[in-house]
């Protein structure tokens, strides 16, 4: 037996181990989470897009600015000039291609060859050779009245000649079809020609258009050309079959000649000029020309490439934002010096901050007006989920930062802290969810007077002014819209509980609450009891009140299942009489159990769970472990009485507010087992039961302090002075009595 329980002893310190280890990795992981999201936010605020550094031309300078090292700048428009000039002087490239030629003489006498083929064929009349020839034509576009003009024809072969003649002149000359508008323009400084054949490129410059031919006026080139021994209609043949054959292969080249372009282009070197060191570049006042903004361009262009200018701003940003959560952490030592956050906390703030950094920085880069974002959102949702000053230093924040994002803009700056401020504000009175839509109102009306006031300042037009207004009430409409949205969700996600459902789960009509109420009357009545005694130490202490509460409303919500087995809901018939000791320890212990598995089917928080699974910790069940230990004693037990098996399984309690629950139920419970109440015994019993729980370890886990507890002891003697209604005597007064 003692070999089991050491086993046992061992295990249960091994598991504890794993699970303390499993805790620190988990808060370390969400330390690093947190460093990276703050070295993220700060470099997307340090590498914002580049704002206008120099004033726009025509301006006025608002500063004296001189050179601070000597550096050229370049006059953007002589060099625009020098390129524009360059590109008029390139040459137009046209490819020629005679590559072709042999192809069509080629076919030119495949189509003769097939005439006298046809031609002298005897057994065929004339129509059959007309056809015949005219299926072989190909590309000859010829009519059958010229076709039957060749198969008279008695000189084929002149009739041929003339043909490839013409037909290669006309093509080692060139024929294209480029609009003539063009060809104008092109041959004015004349224009390269690349000649391509089977074995290499030959180029050279043509400077008329009468050094080649174009596809519109051919035919009438073709007919100049042909023999005047020919008669009218040899000729039309002639020239048919020429245009017939003729390709384009004289053709322009637009990829060859923007390469030239752009050659060109780059051949021009910048026209610069000189400023010297301390040279003054603009004055203040002054009238902002082309020539100053050429010269702040060109000094800012060479400070942001320097690698020690995005250093510093880096390395600046950083420094204020490190500055900014210096001083609120000195703020929160100094004036809220019990102000605590948990690593989970601090990585859902650290997420909020990074989502609007993110968001204000799409803005940035969109284009779009940061105004749309709805910063009353992320102001209400770290009310609700973390506590209002947490919210409200975050947002002033953000605001700053914000700020600084967009040029140090000090209306972005006052716009999102007064909605952010507002927001928290306003969300403070929400009881429910649907309250909020009411502090979406409020955060309109402050956004419209905020916008307005800006709008007159800058003697903004009333009708832009309106539109501007109307945008701003839209965004703290939209703001609490999306809060109620996104609530559920965060629920979930972070499985925090918010207030709003602590108010929901303390309604009395809560089905729980309800079921509690028919099925174990005297547990509900106990539990409403509690939640006032528990409320009231909690305020004591500053723990969560809310929390507090409806813990003890719902920490006995497992005696549902065997209501008659506890004191408070039985009347005349004990069933625990006919029961041995550790059986009725069993079925005490096991409403803890019971009540854990209700609340999880009943979805409650797990805020709510813990306080149900911790509120008695590893107390002993001293009644029936007395009674175990008088059988023993009396020799009705054969075996030794095991104290462990007398407690409750735990864990201990975690938080305040578990610690709280605990001690409130064992004290109300004490209390009402007194004989008689008096001030004095009550003082005295609410000490003595919480001493007990300290000297037997159960507050050993939870942050209460040796000062909480006399906070809570005093509360508790109080509240139940007034709630039994026992006289309250002064001690002497009392011992007085007792002599």
């Amino acid at each position: 037996m003692n070999k089991l329980t050491k086993y046992l002893k061992d295990l249960k310190d091994s598991l504890q181990e794993i699970f303390y280890r499993r805790i620190r990795l988990k808060k370390l992981s969400q330390l690093l989470l947190i460093l990276l999201i703050l070295m993220s936010t700060i470099f997307l605020i340090a590498k914002k897009k580049e704002l206008l550094k120099y004033p726009e031309e025509g301006s006025i300078s608002t500063a004296f600015v001189k050179a601070p090292f000597q550096f050229y700048y370049e006059d953007e428009v002589a060099t625009k000039l020098r390129k524009k000039e360059a590109v008029l002087r390139v040459k137009p490239v046209y490819n020629l291609d005679f590559t072709l030629i042999p192809i069509l003489t080629n076919k030119i006498n495949n189509f003769f060859d097939e005439i006298k083929t046809v031609k002298n064929d005897k057994f065929k009349d004339e129509v059959t050779r007309l056809f015949a020839l005219k299926l072989k034509a190909g590309e000859a576009n010829l009519s059958e009245d010229y076709l039957n003009f060749l198969l008279k024809y008695p000189n084929l072969d002149q009739i041929k000649e003339t043909v490839l003649k013409i037909l290669t002149d006309c093509l080692n000359r060139g024929i294209t079809d480029e609009d003539e508008k063009k060809l104008k323009s092109d041959i004015i400084g004349g224009i390269i020609v690349v000649s391509l054949d089977n074995k290499d490129k030959k180029e050279f410059m043509i400077k008329s258009l009468d050094e080649f031919y174009q596809l519109i006026n051919l035919k009438d080139v073709i007919k100049e050309k042909i023999d005047v021994s020919f008669k009218d209609k040899a000729k039309d043949v002639i020239s048919t079959l020429i245009s017939s054959y003729a390709i384009l292969n004289l053709t322009f080249n637009g990829e060859e000649t923007q390469k030239l372009i752009e050659t060109a282009k780059k051949n021009i070197k910048p026209v610069r000029y000189l400023v010297a060191k301390g040279e003054k570049i603009v004055g203040d006042g002054e009238k902002i020309t082309y020539y100053v903004t050429q010269k702040l361009k060109a000094l800012h262009n060479l400070q942001t490439k320097d690698p020690k200018v995005h250093f510093n701003n880096f390395a600046g940003h950083a420094i204020l934002i490190s500055t900014l959560i210096f001083l609120m952490g000195v703020y929160l030592l100094r004036f809220q010096p019990k102000f605590s956050v948990k690593e989970d906390e601090l990585l859902f703030l650290s997420i909020i901050v990074l989502v609007v950094v993110v968001l204000v920085k799409v803005a940035i880069w969109k284009g779009l007006s940061p105004y749309f974002i709805p910063m009353a959102t992320f102001s209400m949702l770290m009310a609700i989920f973390l506590n209002q000053e947490i919210a409200l230093l975050a947002t002033m924040f953000l605001s700053i930062v914000s700020g600084m994002m967009t040029g140090n803009s000090l209306n972005l700056l006052i716009f999102y802290l007064g909605s952010g401020v507002i927001a928290i504000y306003a969300s403070s009175f929400a009881k429910v969810k649907s309250d909020l839509t009411k502090s979406g109102i409020t955060i309109a009306l402050v956004n419209v007077f905020i916008v307005a006031g800006f709008g007159l300042i800058s003697q903004t037009s009333y009708i832009f002014l309106s539109t501007l207004t109307l945008r701003a009430f839209i965004n703290g409409i939209i703001s609490a819209i999306l809060t109620i949205g996104i609530l559920p969700f965060l629920e979930k996600l972070t499985k925090r509980t918010t207030n709003f459902k602590l108010l929901e789960l303390s309604d009395l009509n809560a089905p729980l609450l309800k079921k509690l109420s028919i099925e174990a009357p005297g547990t509900y009545q106990h539990s409403q009891s509690l939640g006032n005694l528990a409320e009231k130490a909690a305020d004591a202490i500053e723990a969560n009140i809310l929390l507090t509460r409806v813990g003890a409303y719902y920490h006995d919500i497992g005696k549902i299942n065997k209501p008659e087995y506890f004191v408070e809901n039985q009347t005349n018939y004990n069933p625990h009489d006919g029961l041995k000791p550790n059986l009725s320890a069993s079925i005490l212990k096991f409403h803890v159990k019971d009540g854990v598995e209700i609340a999880r089917k009943g979805k409650l928080p797990q805020k709510i769970i813990n306080i149900i699974q911790e509120h008695h910790g590893t107390s002993l069940i001293s009644y029936f472990y007395n009674l175990a230990r008088k059988e023993e004693e009396e020799g009705k037990k054969e075996t030794k009485i095991d104290e462990d098996s007398f407690r409750y399984p735990g864990p201990l309690p975690q938080s305040k507010e578990a610690a709280i629950v605990m001690l409130a139920d064992t004290v109300e419970a004490a209390i009402r087992a007194l004989p008689k109440l008096t001030h004095l015994r009550i003082e005295e019993t609410v000490k003595k039961v919480i001493n007990n729980k300290f000297i037997d370890s159960q507050l050993n886990e939870c942050d209460l302090s040796l000062k909480d507890l006399n906070k809570i002891a005093a509360v508790f003697s109080k509240v139940l002075s007034v709630a039994y209604h026992g006289r309250i005597e002064y001690p002497q007064e009392e011992r007085l009595k007792e002599n």
